[in-house]
């Protein structure tokens, strides 16, 4: 899963990931319901009465080389947190690029995505056409489509 900054308009930065969660650049988040000062977030999981709040702008785990369980080549990539903390982009207006970075696609890759049509966040946590839930969770519109399957890539503009 990636994320990549066309048009950033806000991000909200500081965020203490929930234990024993993992969370990727480009994953939506919400805040952890457990706790009531809103400075904990976790991934989405579909619960249906909570609202995504934007999209995780750093990941809580290294990027691994492929088959080997240990870093890659330099040991450093963009979008790692390192100070433990994670931002999150906000705010109605950003634009960005989803695609498969080697970590799993943020993406329904068998949807049809279509320019100006609402995308929606899945009860797996992935990014569709809104046709794929029951109750969906809009947060942004496509702008450009590229490539397909494992390859890929929707532009959003948010709506979040």
């Amino acid at each position: 899963m990636a994320i990549a900054v066309k048009k950033e308009v806000n991000r909200l930065p500081g965020f203490t990931p929930k234990t024993g969660v993992s969370i990727v650049a480009g994953y939506p988040v919400v805040y952890d319901p457990t706790v009531a000062a809103g400075t904990t977030i976790m991934v989405y999981t579909g619960a249906a009465s909570m609202q995504v709040i934007g999209f995780a702008s750093e990941t809580t785990t290294p990027f691994t080389a492929a088959g080997t369980g240990l870093p890659g080549v330099s040991g450093d990539y963009p979008n790692y947190d390192r100070g433990g903390l994670v931002g999150v982009f906000v705010g109605n207006g950003g634009v960005f690029d989803f695609f498969d970075d080697g970590r799993g696609s943020p993406l329904v890759t068998t949807d049809t995505f279509t320019l100006n049509y609402p995308v929606v966040v899945t009860f797996g946590g992935l990014l569709g056409m809104s046709t794929t839930v029951t109750v969906p969770v809009t947060v942004g519109v496509v702008t450009a489509v590229t490539g397909a399957a494992a390859s890929l890539k929707v532009t959003i503009k948010t709506l979040i």
